[in-house]
């Protein structure tokens, strides 16, 4: 089973998820993680947007629970990443976490966490399966990190949530033809700053990047603007990386 890498720009590729067999090298199955038209998930992509689409991908790896036969397959964001007038909608399956059936490729669950990606925060990890317990019992879990810093943790078998996620509100863009999703969902666990914090090493450096920012667009969910807008976390990361599931304890380099 494998994804790949592909350009974040107007030619980039449409993802997909392939298995094939270790013996005959023949394709045994593929799933369409930016769907065709007509399949599950086209319908949240505007008329004519899907063929012009790319990204979607899994390019940061997979984790495989043999015993359940599922994959757990993080995904990229759609292209072009930073501006998104040519794919109104949310964008499936564009920044999700996929459950799929490791012998067949059939989806079983999914999570989107960034709708109509604006911020190239894609799930930058790959899952880590995990145990939780929760009033006394075990629960199979998969934990996945995000760019924005957040940790967002399922259970396996159901694609529940073992956290709270809050639907925030999200601002509008006001880049000509562009429409961003008006609500985002928000895990509970943040293990980073999500504000940005000016230096004080010095007065002189303090007063030198508060002149820097002071115009830019600092709320959370603010999108990319000709007046510009400050990113924080930036999109190379909250979080970058999982950790081994032996340990019990998800630990992250953020």
């Amino acid at each position: 089973m494998l994804g790949f890498s592909t350009d974040e720009g107007d030619r980039a590729h449409a993802g997909s998820v392939r298995a094939y067999s270790a013996i005959t090298g023949d394709l045994v199955w593929q799933f369409n993680s930016l769907p065709r038209p007509g399949e599950m998930g086209s319908e949240t992509w505007a008329d004519g947007a899907l063929e012009r689409a790319g990204g979607a991908n899994n390019w940061t790896g997979m984790a495989l629970d043999a015993e359940r036969e599922l994959v757990f397959v993080p995904t990229g964001s759609a292209t072009p990443d930073f501006y998104g007038a040519s794919r109104p909608g949310d964008n499936l399956f564009a920044n999700c976490l996929l459950a799929l059936d490791a012998r067949t490729g059939e989806l079983r669950w999914y999570f989107q966490a960034v709708r109509h990606d604006l911020w190239d925060r894609d799930l930058p990890s790959p899952p880590t399966l995990v145990e939780m317990e929760r009033s006394g019992v075990v629960i199979d879990a998969v934990a996945v990190t995000t760019k924005s810093g957040h940790l967002f943790v399922f259970d396996r078998d159901t694609g529940e949530s073992l956290y709270d996620i809050a639907e925030v509100s999200a601002p509008p863009s006001d880049l000509p033809g562009e429409q961003a999703s008006p609500t985002q969902p928000m895990s509970s666990v943040a293990f980073t700053r999500q504000s940005f914090e000016t230096t004080r090493r010095s007065r002189e450096a303090t007063d030198f990047v508060e002149n820097l920012i002071r115009d830019l667009d600092q709320r959370p969910w603010a999108t990319p603007s000709v007046a510009g807008t400050l990113f924080y976390p930036a999109y190379d990361g909250g979080a970058e990386w999982g950790a081994r599931p032996s340990t019990r304890m998800a630990t992250d380099s953020s």
